[in-house]
């Protein structure tokens, strides 16, 4: 609900609402370290969710550099808005 929260209330609950129906075809992956304060990757991979957390080494501490993104693959860069 984090990276969905940072949508208006009415959208954040319809997109809430899509990736909670699509949970069964849901992945989660990991990798990296589990110790508090490592630098770690995730994904979060649906039919309507792509979430992904990247720590990026640039010469200095991973986890002070992230790329991170939240992208619907059912409209990717708009193309479901207008209709391709």
């Amino acid at each position: 609900r984090v990276r969905v929260g940072m949508l208006e209330e009415d959208d954040a609950n319809a997109k809430m609402a899509e990736i909670e129906a699509n949970l069964a075809e849901t992945w989660f992956a990991w990798y990296g370290s589990t110790t508090n304060g490592d630098a770690a990757y995730y994904r979060i991979q649906g039919p309507t969710v792509f979430i992904e957390y990247s720590p990026q080494s640039m010469g200095g501490s991973a986890i002070d550099h992230i790329h991170a993104m939240f992208r619907d693959p059912t409209n990717d860069y708009g193309m479901g808005l207008i209709g391709q």
